[in-house]
């Protein structure tokens, strides 16, 4: 039916438009490369955050709410100690992930907003 293939359109200075931004003047098709790097950044974080969200609940999976005091015990206190000293290496670590991940999610969603209002302009 039809055998010719549909001229392409000719680019014209309208498809390179340039968006202006406060400071900055950036290409309207060059600026979208940084929506998915802020999105790839935003779930490599996340799933730092939930791997050591895991480590740690497996870890503490094995603490026991209660442990003996007499000498008995003393490989049971030890392997407790032992998990509490590896949860306590682990904390840190899994609350500057998670303040990351608000961070990073604030400003995802700044950005949205700040679109929004400069298309709106």
């Amino acid at each position: 039916m039809f055998t010719e293939a549909a001229p392409l359109p000719a680019r014209t200075f309208n498809s390179l438009k340039i968006r202006r931004y406060p400071g900055l003047e950036v290409l309207g098709r060059w600026s979208m490369t940084l929506v998915p790097v802020m999105w790839a950044v935003w779930g490599v974080l996340t799933v730092a955050a939930v791997a050591l969200y895991l480590y740690r609940s497996s870890l503490t999976r094995d603490e026991e709410d209660q442990i003996y005091l007499d000498d008995a015990f003393q490989h049971e206190r030890s392997a407790q100690e032992a998990i509490v000293a590896k949860v306590g290496k682990i904390e840190p670590a899994l609350r500057v992930a998670v303040w990351l991940v608000a961070a990073w999610t604030l400003l995802v969603v700044a950005y949205y907003i700040w679109d929004i209002v400069v298309q709106f302009k």
